[in-house]
């Protein structure tokens, strides 16, 4: 594998595979280029860790026991429905139809990656994925302070 830049920061990255092998080969990639790796073998493991911890992003294999990525996925969004929070979720799976890539989407991961991928690829998705999570933040911040600072600019209406 060439070297490419490092990436500004390391991340602190969930992955979600249940096959020993892929685990210790996004393992060793992500390790390399200086990222932590928290591994769980099941979507349900995958659900509650995001819940206890907190993660840069998630890679979420599609089909595992216990809780497929799918379905894993679609509660860590549930439960992050009415925050701001939005962890980057990447789906990694062997399907490669337009079908499979849209139900991915649909069920709300930010980018799909086919296995078997080039380290190359997922780890310019991976930090493609976290810039563009982190330039969203930056603009609810920069909306938000917009709002703040116009609402104190108001004048006072008078009784």
């Amino acid at each position: 594998m060439s070297e490419m830049p490092a990436l500004i920061r390391p991340l602190r990255v969930l992955v979600a595979e249940d096959y020993k092998v892929n685990q210790l080969i996004v393992q060793r990639i992500l390790e390399r280029r200086g990222h932590r790796v928290t591994l769980v073998e099941d979507g349900q493991a995958a659900v509650d860790a995001v819940a206890r911890e907190t993660f840069d992003i998630v890679l979420m294999d599609i089909q595992m026991p216990v809780l497929g990525g799918l379905e894993a996925t679609q509660e860590i969004r549930r439960r992050e429905a009415g925050t701001l929070r939005r962890i980057p979720i990447i789906a990694l799976t062997a399907n490669v139809s337009d079908c499979d890539r849209e139900l991915c989407l649909e069920a709300g991961v930010n980018d799909y990656i086919t296995k078997p991928f080039q380290p190359r690829s997922l780890l310019a998705t991976i930090e493609q994925t976290v810039a563009d999570r982190e330039a969203e933040i930056l603009e609810l911040a920069a909306s938000h302070t917009e709002d703040s600072t116009a609402e104190s600019r108001e004048p006072m209406a008078c009784a």
